[in-house]
């Protein structure tokens, strides 16, 4: 399986956190600039859309922090690889005694890369930030089994079983962070 997902932040009490932020944000939020004259919005003149209040005259937490404006420039991303391999085969090489391989394979690659921008958002006042990492693992498991069984007259029935096992499980992680962004990007 294959996938990726570009989630907003969400799990931790930063105001970066899109469910933190929307329940704290009051109704009254002013989420486009305004003309504080005649109340009308601002347009940009480079994208003809309105301009994004980014509130720098806010005392509060929420100074330079919009979130509709801001999280569009972030990025916070899950790619991952997941497979599974079962496999086996079984012989009689006589009656009564039976030969059984199996081979179990498992894949587990997870890359996350999340990045801040510099200028507005939380990444405004820590000058930004871009995160990557990589774990991934890979387990296998080879089995192999003898079983034999038997009965004397209708009576009674004997069964023996021998087997073996080897397991192997290996995983590598890396990563790397970068704070203060010389540029947005």
């Amino acid at each position: 399986t294959h996938s990726i997902q570009n989630y907003p932040k969400q799990d931790d009490s930063a105001i970066s956190n899109v469910i933190g932020f929307a329940r704290a944000l009051p109704s009254f939020y002013p989420v486009y600039e305004r003309n504080l004259t005649t109340g009308d919005y601002l347009i940009d003149p480079l994208t003809g859309g309105r301009i994004f209040d980014y509130g720098s005259y806010r005392a509060t937490s929420y100074a330079k922090y919009n979130l509709l404006g801001s999280l569009p420039k972030d990025l916070n991303e899950i790619k991952r690889d997941v497979a599974s391999v079962r496999t086996y085969f079984q012989i009689e090489p006589i009656a009564d005694l039976k030969l059984k391989t199996s081979l179990n394979v498992d894949y587990d690659s997870r890359f996350n890369h999340d990045y801040v921008n510099p200028t507005v958002g939380s990444g405004a006042l820590s000058g930004g930030g871009v995160s990557k990492s990589n774990v991934r693992t890979i387990g296998m498991t080879f089995n192999n089994v003898l079983t034999y069984a038997f009965q004397l007259n209708d009576l009674h029935r004997f069964n023996a079983m021998a087997g073996h096992e080897y397991y192997q499980y290996n995983t590598s992680q890396f990563g790397g962070s970068k704070d203060k962004m010389i540029t947005d990007g």
